[in-house]
């Protein structure tokens, strides 16, 4: 492996089009300073063009290397290079890019030239990736920020003289394969390096290659041992999961009559699968079942109840012969860990984490040989406890702290674990207590599946915009598209924007965008003529640490915002370079909001042993505990503390001078931890089944103002007669498969 000062000459990086750029890794054409990012399909359409012979396609070989040989009718191909059309004409509207030939297919007609980096840019690239690696956490795109160190050769890309060539020609190769041997919508980057640090040596690119091309999203993908079956879910445009197996070649849909499919996990034997399914409101239902795949109709058989609110996650044993879940009662409990026998048929407890903590086990793996069992349990946002123990006695044994935020977990071999994060995959040591990138991928990671001989990766692309609409707006269920149709376009990118907050002037909103790779806080000023979608909008000063969900609240003079980051409390004052910190995260802040007086943040915190609000003021440095019988997220109105609890359903309220509560709203449901608000005497909270309510405090009237909708995500802000609201584009996503980038 040459190091990042070798002179050695580099690969291609990106692609040069005409006068567009294509990077493959980010998936991204730009021009200058103006950047668009391709939907995965169009991607691996542009892909297979600039890989084969004159870069022109038939229609065949579009089915054959993106559709896999599926149905596909010509209105589908059409639009594909419709949209590809525009986007090369956004950029650059002086030439056509593609040609039609009649009859025969597409051809990309515009120049087409390697770009390589030199050695210094990429010397600068790693030691950006590198500092970058240290101070993010689970959202850290790794991948974007190598992209300059793709270049270095390895043995394998040598010539016959031991000399690496200029660059590789990769886009002269014939189709590659029939185009299937092209790089993944998302790419992705060997390193290595412990304790989550990349090394500054050279990465090596490897190929992922299509598993699926559905429309829609794939997700959910498992596997059997072997690597050569394997199940998946496909969510179709009409928001239902299929089910499918794939295997030596060839599609399978399964249980096409069964409704409500929420999960799907192949056993490792290739013989069973575990599937949840869920029933919507008014009567919510969540049922774990058990599939007989190799009977002749499908057997399915109940295993057990789930909670419907819940994320059900589960490993099987590498015998087959039972799995590890998590299950919660509701919201408002912690996640515990499971096992389930299938022998036996009954579910046995593991774990029982703390009433007061947030999120309890996240995954849970047992060992190959079933001697032990891996949880990994919530520490923080950035930080997870992997926790070890014996089986069968299910005594924990011991745990190790690891700065990552896993959401799944896998027993690789005797030593190691896989740890997975949003993007990432590490290789973890189990005794040196250490852990190694080996994946980094530029879109979530929905699922990931291990075999002997291949990985499969699962790979969900979103984006939501912020919308505004003027309250009321029926709530009738025959004029709920209206409602979503009515709203105008705000903040629209082709990223996740969320949380939307409306300053107290109504003059600013601040929101969470991952724009740039990674979430951070972002400020767009409002227009007096509504005409908000052309003004600009501008990142904020770097925070302390990468935000995700966050409840931030702006002061009522519109010049400061709240929040809170690893318990610790921060105030960001607008036209200012940093946060300021407020207190430490000794604090075990959380959901803060400024009181109607300015003077004092009201914060939930478990700083006491249970959730409980407190009240900070900077002026003196005061600190007081307001409740003593729970309290999550509070307003204080003059003396009057109106708040939820973090695990029961109601709104509160009582007076600071007394000990005494009140229950002021009955119908007030615990998915209102951070998004209820209160705009002068009238409350605004988020009802399933309705959409946004507006609650009179003097009257005690209330009234659905916004009714919930395709796309409505509630998180939202009401300033006058305005509500702000995220809405949320289908989710795209395929599974592609890969050697095991596994190196010592």
């Amino acid at each position: 492996m040459n190091s990042t000062t070798d002179p050695t000459p580099s690969t291609p990086t990106s692609i040069r089009i005409g006068l567009v750029v294509l990077d493959p890794f980010c998936r991204t054409l730009c021009r200058d300073e103006q950047r668009l990012h391709i939907e995965p399909k169009i991607f691996n359409v542009l892909w297979l063009m600039v890989h084969s012979p004159n870069q022109q396609v038939s229609r065949e070989q579009l089915i054959q290397g993106i559709w896999q040989q599926r149905v596909v009718s010509d209105s589908v191909i059409h639009r594909v290079f419709s949209q590809l059309r525009k986007q090369f004409a956004i950029l650059d509207d002086s030439q056509d890019y593609i040609q039609t030939i009649a009859k025969v297919g597409y051809r990309l007609v515009a120049k087409i030239e390697p770009i390589v980096p030199s050695t210094e840019n990429n010397h600068r690239s790693t030691l950006s990736h590198d500092s970058a690696d240290r101070g993010a956490d689970e959202l850290e795109d790794a991948a974007l920020a190598a992209v300059g160190r793709a270049g270095h050769a390895d043995d394998s890309t040598r010539t016959s003289d031991g000399k690496a060539p200029l660059f590789r020609p990769f886009w002269q190769y014939p189709a590659i394969l029939l185009g299937l041997a092209f790089f993944s919508a998302a790419g992705y980057w060997l390193m290595t390096g412990a304790n989550g640090s990349a090394e500054t040596a050279s990465a090596s690119f490897v190929q992922q290659f299509p598993l699926t091309s559905h429309q829609g999203s794939e997700t959910h993908i498992s596997t059997d041992r072997s690597g050569q079956v394997q199940l998946y879910l496909q969510q179709s445009q009409s928001n239902q999961a299929v089910l499918w197996r794939h295997q030596a070649g060839q599609h399978q849909q399964l249980l096409p009559a069964l409704e409500g499919l929420r999960f799907a996990m192949l056993s490792p034997d290739g013989t069973q699968a575990v599937l949840v399914t869920q029933t919507e409101l008014p009567s919510e239902t969540c049922q774990v079942l058990l599939a007989t795949l190799n009977s002749t109709p499908i057997g399915l058989k109940t295993l057990l109840t789930c909670a419907s609110d819940g994320h059900f996650r589960m490993q099987w044993r590498a015998d087959s012969r039972g799995f590890y879940f998590r299950q919660r009662v509701d919201k408002t409990q912690p996640y515990s860990t499971f096992y389930m026998d299938l022998i036996s048929g009954q579910p046995q407890q593991i774990s029982l984490p703390a009433a007061y903590v947030t999120n309890g086990d996240i995954a849970a793996a047992p060992s190959p040989d079933h001697r032990q069992l891996a949880i990994a349990h919530y520490k923080t946002v950035t930080q997870t406890e992997l926790q070890f123990w014996r089986v069968p006695s299910y005594q924990r044994q011991y745990s190790h702290q690891v700065d990552l935020a896993v959401r799944q977990l896998h027993w690789l071999d005797p030593d190691h674990l896989l740890l997975v994060t949003d993007k990432n995959v590490y290789r973890y040591n189990i005794p040196t207590q250490t852990h190694q990138l080996v994946l980094a991928e530029k879109n979530y990671i929905n699922s990931l599946a291990v075999s002997e001989s291949r990985w499969f990766v699962g790979l969900s692309e979103q984006n939501t915009d912020i919308l505004r609409v003027t309250l009321p707006q029926s709530c009738e269920a025959g004029e709920r598209q209206a409602a979503i149709a009515a709203a105008i376009p705000v903040v629209q990118s082709s990223k996740m924007d969320l949380l939307p907050r409306i300053s107290p002037d109504g003059h600013s909103l601040a929101f969470l965008s991952d724009r740039m790779g990674v979430f951070s806080m972002w400020l767009k000023p409002l227009a007096a003529d509504g005409q908000d979608l052309k003004l600009s909008e501008a990142a904020l000063p770097s925070l302390p640490a990468e935000q995700h969900f966050l409840r931030f609240s702006w002061a009522p003079d519109s010049e400061q915002i709240v929040y809170s980051q690893g318990d610790a409390l921060y105030v960001q004052r607008i036209g200012h370079s940093m946060p300021e910190l407020l207190l430490p995260a000794s604090a075990k802040a959380y959901s803060a909001n400024w009181a109607a007086d300015g003077h004092s943040v009201i914060f939930g915190s478990t700083q006491s042993g249970d959730w409980q609000l407190w009240q900070y003021q900077p002026a003196n440095q005061q600190l007081k505990q307001l409740t003593t019988d729970g309290g999550y997220n509070g307003y204080l109105i003059g003396n009057r503390l109106i708040f939820s609890k973090f695990n029961q359903p109601g709104l509160y309220q009582k007076l600071l001078d007394s000990a005494k509560e009140e229950l002021l709203l009955v119908d007030f449901s615990v998915t209102n931890w951070l998004n209820w608000q209160i705009v002068g005497d009238q409350l605004y909270y988020f009802k399933a089944g309705f959409g946004v309510m507006r609650y009179h405090l003097v009257t005690g009237r209330q009234e659905c103002v916004f009714p919930e909708g395709s796309g409505f995500v509630d998180q939202y802000s009401v300033q006058g007669s305005y509500l702000y609201f995220v809405n949320a584009h289908q989710v795209q996503g395929d599974i592609y498969w890969l050697a095991p980038p596994i190196r010592d």
